[in-house]
């Protein structure tokens, strides 16, 4: 029994994992460890209630069955410690953000934490067990800055979200797994800090993610960090991205992924120099930010930012970002000549006049977002009409392609559309659905019965899509 002995700094660490330090069923309660090493020590049974940890080390040990109730254990290094039935109630952990102490208030399924920089937030249990036991890695903050650092930066978000009384918690992101801050306010909004995903809100129930597989969730994340690095550019302090959540399965269909790595280089190099000065100053840019190449993971990303590299089109210095050469901004612009106008709808339809009130419908749903529309019977030229139609489709941002009355012409344009890796919108008037072709039951129509209810609902789906606007 040593209980309330001051041990701090001591060095018990042992190069014998078999026949280290046995200290099974000792009593360390009120104790001060704080700084010691005890490596490879057997504390079976051992009761640390209450005991003073900051900083020490009990790496490899075992800690069978040991008590652990009202520990501080700030920075401590639990790393491959042995395990099972421990309780754990600590009083002060690591701040999971700024790696400062972090008082623990309430403990359940999830902990109330407050630290003296950070302010007050929660995290699962589970999670921060995780983390305390060196099994997960917390939040990099100052490490792991992304471009919009001032915008992302957990400890800022804490601050002023527990400034207006709102409840925030650290969580895994539900839709590209990176860490996130979640703050949540009266009616139903709900905002989060995602390293990947950007700032968002999400407004209304969010529906459960179990029926979107990965590649789906990936998908709502590229959207969402595209919408917020369009913010980020417009203005210097860029504000969440605001997203109905009944529509989340409309933004993940709004997308196609990529289909070969030169396509995630393309938005990589274009992300860069879209946010490069004509000095060749460096862009921030980090591996948790492959959203913005459309990129599924941390390690594709630093694939993507080794082969830009290996390419000659960007270039790394140590603490500052990567910047594009000359031979990677002649690239990007090349890119950007070739890349459709931002505005432009391209509408795929039967020109028959019964459709006149329906293409009216659609003109007016695509104005109100912003973008314009384009029917190729409706433009003055001296081209053969096939030519022209090939012509603009390549030109447009999208396509609306509605079924209706079966029309042949109408495949074709969507098919091609698809061909180029564009985003296709299908409509079709609800007593035509029968008549669908097989290759295209598959997507997910807008069924209208009259004019006005086609416009509503286009609506809706062109917000879904969250495209960004040049």
């Amino acid at each position: 029994m040593l209980e309330n002995c001051d041990l701090s700094g001591v060095n018990l660490h042992s190069n014998d994992p078999e026949n280290g330090w046995d200290l099974s069923n000792c009593t360390f309660d009120g104790s001060n460890f704080s700084g010691a090493r005890i490596v490879h020590a057997k504390l079976i049974g051992a009761s640390f209630r209450g005991t003073d940890l900051t900083g020490a080390c009990l790496a490899n040990s075992v800690l069978m069955d040991a008590d652990l109730t009202g520990v501080r254990m700030a920075r401590a290094d639990f790393r491959g410690v042995k395990k099972s039935c421990v309780t754990l109630r600590p009083s002060v952990v690591t701040c999971a953000l700024c790696r400062g102490e972090a008082e623990v208030g309430e403990q359940g399924p999830t902990v109330g934490l407050r630290c003296r920089r950070c302010g007050q937030y929660f995290m699962s249990a589970i999670e921060l067990e995780h983390i305390l036991w060196g099994e997960r890695e917390a939040p990099t903050v100052a490490k792991d800055r992304t471009a919009a650092a001032a915008a992302l930066d957990y400890t800022e978000f804490v601050r002023r979200t527990d400034d207006e009384s709102t409840a925030v918690w650290l969580e895994r992101c539900r839709f590209c797994d990176e860490w996130l801050c979640r703050s949540e306010r009266a009616g139903g909004h709900r905002s989060y800090a995602c390293r990947s995903c950007g700032l968002y809100e999400l407004a209304g129930d969010t529906p459960s993610l179990k029926n979107f597989n990965a590649h789906e969730r990936l998908k709502i994340c590229w959207r969402l960090r595209e919408r917020f690095d369009e913010q980020v550019l417009a203005a210097s302090a860029p504000k969440p991205v605001s997203v109905d959540a009944r529509l989340l399965s409309d933004i993940s269909a709004s997308l196609r992924a990529p289909d070969d790595p030169l396509d995630c280089l393309r938005l990589l190099v274009g992300w860069i120099q879209a946010r490069s000065r004509p000095d060749g100053g460096y862009v921030q840019l980090r591996e948790a930010d492959f959203a913005v190449a459309h990129a599924d993971s941390r390690a594709a990303m630093r694939y993507l930012l080794d082969q830009a590299t290996g390419l000659g089109w960007i270039e790394q210095r140590a603490n500052e970002g990567w910047r594009l050469t000359l031979d990677g901004w002649k690239q990007a612009l090349e890119w950007k000549r070739k890349r459709p106008d931002a505005r432009q709808v391209f509408v795929a339809m039967s020109f028959d006049a019964q459709f006149r009130s329906a293409y009216d419908a659609l003109a007016a749903a695509i104005l109100e977002v912003g973008l314009t529309p384009m029917r190729v019977d409706q433009v003055e030229h001296n081209d053969k009409i096939c030519d022209r139609l090939v012509a603009e489709i390549r030109r447009s941002r999208l396509v609306i392609a509605d079924c209706s009355h079966g029309s042949g012409n109408v495949y074709f344009e969507a098919g091609f559309a698809l061909g180029l890796g564009l985003t296709v919108i299908w409509t079709c008037r609800e007593s035509d659905k029968d008549e669908l072709k097989f290759d295209t039951r598959q997507y997910a129509h807008i069924l209208w019965k009259d004019p006005e209810e086609l416009r509503r609902k286009l609506v809706d789906r062109l917000n879904a899509t969250l495209l960004p606007v040049a």
